[in-house]
């Protein structure tokens, strides 16, 4: 009879069929693809004190361990009951053991994590991806959304939380970043997420001492928004290549079909109007300087040497390649031969990129010399780094201040206190 089930050592359950027995907790291990990573320590010692007097109220979810020895258990739901058991001094735990596949554990994970209040979003995020490695063609992210109930923007969201750098996970997990920094910074590429993480903590000099002052306190998810698009993003519309050419960069391939393009992908950039935008700049600059090579290529094979220049002012460049001359150190000429010290070169940054051009960089040129010149001196550019920074730390410190203030008043003042000036 089916459904009868017999107590003895060596139990063989059905598939559909579930049995509740006390397991010995030696005899089962924690799931790899559980989804909670992170456990609060003070919660799970509640928890123990409760399980000393009450037990466990409701059964934990086990299956069989797949290849493991005849009697163990893999714990599918229920880790911090489990743990509550052990800090409980427990020798059993009330299981119910069930034939599962690897796909409905960690389904059953997923749902049954997604109930808790107190799970992180890294962890969900976590949990959504490990369901779609799992079977990519069955775990979309719209069928996962319907399995949840929640959005297919919500989870692709989520899911793209598990592409943050080690460093900005850490921030996350340990309360020093909300979601929505997390999702901001997450969208970008790993070589730009670290300098997100930095902007996000103006008065610390290095990742490693945000990670250390435990009262750390990020900017504005609005004033990191408007990093990213002064810093990040960049406008295809304005970029002096084609960027329907799939042939500049093959390994690119075109910006039209790009995912990091933000036309290509609204379910990870739906607030963002502008379709056109690149979110990867390292790439972006890899297919300028794909077209400078192209535009140099004939030259160098007339025996040309071209300079490189920029059109970016000596005195406003950030950083400064060694071989680039910037304006201010040039003065250009209409033509070739124009002077005897003209030579030819290409724009390398910019709208202009790629462009020919013939350039004077001599001062006693008599031609060009009443053109303006100005560099900065290396002691003025640290001048300049220092006075930037003492802004910005005053800039953070006026709004902690202000910060601080807020919290102190009450949610609404009456109007006798408004006419006595709050006293």
């Amino acid at each position: 009879m089916a459904g009868i089930i017999t107590t003895n050592e060596a139990i063989e359950v059905p598939t559909a069929v579930s049995l509740i027995q006390d397991v010995p907790l030696d005899r089962i291990r924690e799931s790899q693809s559980n989804p909670r990573r992170t456990f609060d320590d003070t919660r799970l010692c509640e928890l123990a004190e409760n399980i000393k007097v009450h037990g466990v109220l409701q059964p934990v979810l086990v299956r069989p361990s797949p290849g493991g020895a005849e009697g163990t258990y893999e714990l599918v739901a229920g880790a911090r009951r489990f743990r509550g058991s052990k800090l409980a001094g427990k020798e059993t735990i009330p299981a119910t053991v069930r034939q599962l596949s690897d796909a409905e554990c960690r389904e059953i994970q997923l749902i049954e994590n997604l109930q808790r209040a107190d799970i992180h979003e890294l962890d969900e995020a976590l949990g959504y991806r490990a369901l779609r490695d799992l079977n990519p063609e069955l775990y979309t992210v719209e069928t996962i959304a319907a399995k949840i109930g929640k959005t297919p923007k919500y989870v692709y969201g989520r899911v793209k939380l598990v592409d943050l750098i080690p460093t900005v996970q850490t921030a996350f997990y340990e309360g020093k970043l909300t979601v929505a920094h997390a999702l901001e910074i997450a969208r970008l590429q790993p070589g730009d997420q670290e300098r997100a993480l930095a902007e996000c903590f103006p008065g610390h000099r290095s990742v490693k001492a945000i990670l250390k002052d435990r009262k750390a306190e990020a900017a504005s998810v609005r004033e990191l928004r408007e990093w990213i698009e002064r810093e990040i993003h960049l406008d295809l519309k304005n970029g002096p290549f084609d960027a329907a050419d799939d042939s500049l960069l093959p390994g690119a391939g075109p910006c039209t079909a790009c995912p990091k393009r933000t036309g290509n992908n609204p379910l990870l950039f739906p607030e963002i109007r502008n379709k056109s935008l690149c979110t990867d700049p390292a790439c972006y600059k890899a297919k300028v300087k794909a077209l400078v090579q192209l535009r140099v290529a004939p030259l160098a094979e007339q025996g040309q040497r071209p300079l490189q220049v920029s059109e970016v002012p000596y005195w406003q460049a950030r950083t400064k390649a060694p071989d680039t001359l910037y304006e201010g150190q040039y003065r250009r000429a209409d033509r070739e031969g124009e002077c005897g010290d003209t030579q030819v070169a290409v724009v390398v940054d910019g709208r202009k990129a790629g462009t020919v051009l013939h350039i004077c960089t001599s001062e006693k040129c008599k031609t060009h010399g009443r053109a303006s010149r100005y560099e900065v001196s290396p002691q003025e550019r640290e001048q300049r780094r220092k006075i930037t920074l003492a802004a910005r730390i005053q800039k953070e410190a006026r709004r902690r201040i202000l910060q601080a203030v807020r919290h102190e008043l009450p949610g609404a003042l009456s109007r006798p206190r408004l006419r006595n000036g709050c006293a």
